[in-house]
């Protein structure tokens, strides 16, 4: 009887666990993650036996530096979609067609520029960039890169977020199937080939689907329960939000150029992989934070109640990962060769470690989005970036690796630690007073 009591009891447990539409969303981000990672893990450690340390070391910079270009030119508009499209109503076209207008357009200008100045950024990317071809396939790359990461905000701004693990699921298979493939004919470059073919299937399909049928169901389904979109409070929100994107890209995605810059291509290549490990690990709170920044702008009354579920489901999502990355790490790069393992452990521990702090930070930002507080954004992102940067120039060429993570993990530690004493606490405590 006690069986069956206990049974009946966890059942109404997940029952109401997934009936909030929170936790639904929050977990197919999750499941995308999980994919994406798992895909992403066997695709660099495909990379890493297929492909000399050099070959991987310089695509992969490429790679980081496509994906900074992208993110420049989405201004921060993946937020502004999950942030406006739960309520835009008949504005939900106009909503979505305008920041995929606008990113095409940037990416492409911006991309030629930083090809055109390669010898200020990199010697290494002149020597890439000089080759034919490539500057125009690398500006292509990264105007289908701004459409395939909005699509994403369209797709969680919609409330549709189970479609995201799809799309990344398909893409993702596509992209170790051409890493093989292409080992023969594109041996130089065939890293990147296999990251940027299969963009363009991928985005067509996927908006076909977005603008034939989600949008036209959404915008009727919100016509009544609207928001308001006046120009002068977009245009607020999206600069300020763009200017933390900005912050936080030079932050990430140009780490791996400085290592590649001040240590070489080799180092470069043991650098990325744990890096792109622990990137995953954030992850997790930025697609949790994204599932709340939807459903705490459709309800905003239930702001704080969202906020403790999603720190809730962080940590149960979070920490027995980062135990088991900790514990393992030699293992979990053996995956890629014997060479990562030894140059990359500490490195890897130490980055897995810096994603708990991180968590407090992501769910803050979530938060300031649905208030529109995107000064605050930028304000404490603008100081992570100094931070980490200063102490990565200082701790690199004295500690080589670990001292990049050690930079990257007090700055995280430090930044976590002002905002939830001087912003979470008090908003906290201010709830438990109303519900007295």
């Amino acid at each position: 009887m006690n069986r069956i009591s206990s049974i009946t009891r966890w059942k109404d447990i997940l029952v109401e666990y997934f009936s909030l539409p929170l936790h639904r969303s929050g977990l197919a981000l999750v499941s995308n993650l999980v994919i994406t990672s798992g895909l992403g893990i066997i695709y660099w450690a495909l990379a890493a036996r297929l492909y000399p340390p050099e070959v991987l070391g310089v695509n992969s910079a490429v790679i980081s530096a496509m994906m900074f270009i992208s993110n420049i030119s989405q201004f921060g508009m993946v937020n502004f979609l999950i942030r406006f499209i739960p309520r835009a109503g008949r504005s939900t076209l106009r909503i979505i067609a305008y920041p995929y207008l606008i990113s095409l357009a940037t990416s492409v200008v911006i991309a030629s520029i930083f090809v055109a100045g390669a010898s200020i950024w990199s010697s290494e990317l002149a020597d890439i960039f000089s080759m034919p071809v490539i500057p125009t396939w690398f500006a292509a790359t990264t105007a289908m890169w701004c459409i395939f990461a909005l699509q994403d905000g369209v797709l969680i701004g919609l409330r549709k977020a189970i479609w995201v693990p799809v799309e990344n699921l398909v893409y993702g298979l596509a992209k170790i199937g051409l890493l093989l493939f292409l080992m023969e004919t594109a041996s130089g470059f065939g890293i990147f080939a296999a990251w940027s073919f299969p963009l363009l299937p991928v985005i067509l399909v996927v908006n076909l689907f977005v603008f034939l049928i989600l949008v036209p169901k959404h915008a009727e389904e919100t016509k009544v329960d609207t928001e308001d979109h006046a120009l002068s409070r977009i245009i607020k929100f999206v600069s300020g939000d763009y200017l933390s994107m900005i912050v936080w890209s030079v932050t990430v995605n140009l780490m791996p150029v400085i290592v590649l810059e001040k240590a070489g291509p080799v180092e470069n290549a043991y650098f990325y992989l744990p890096w792109m490990i622990t990137y995953s690990l954030y992850m997790v709170s930025n697609y949790l934070g994204m599932s709340l920044t939807a459903e705490a702008a459709k309800d905003p009354h239930r702001l704080i109640e969202y906020l403790k579920r999603s720190l809730a489901q962080a940590g149960i999502l979070l920490l027995p990962v980062i135990l088991v990355i900790v514990m393992e790490a030699p293992y979990i790069l053996l995956l890629f060769g014997k060479s990562y393992a030894a140059e990359g452990v500490t490195l890897l521990r130490i980055l897995a470690v810096s994603a708990i702090p991180y968590a407090t930070t992501s769910f803050f930002i979530s938060i300031a989005r649905v208030r529109r507080e995107v000064w605050k954004i930028a304000l404490y992102l603008s100081l992570l970036c100094i931070l980490a940067l200063a102490l990565t120039f200082m701790l690199l060429t004295q500690y080589g690796l670990p001292g990049v993570g050690t930079a990257w993990l007090v700055s995280q530690s430090a930044i976590a630690l002002v905002i939830l004493f001087n912003e979470l606490r008090p908003m906290l405590i201010k709830d438990k007073r109303v519900d007295r």
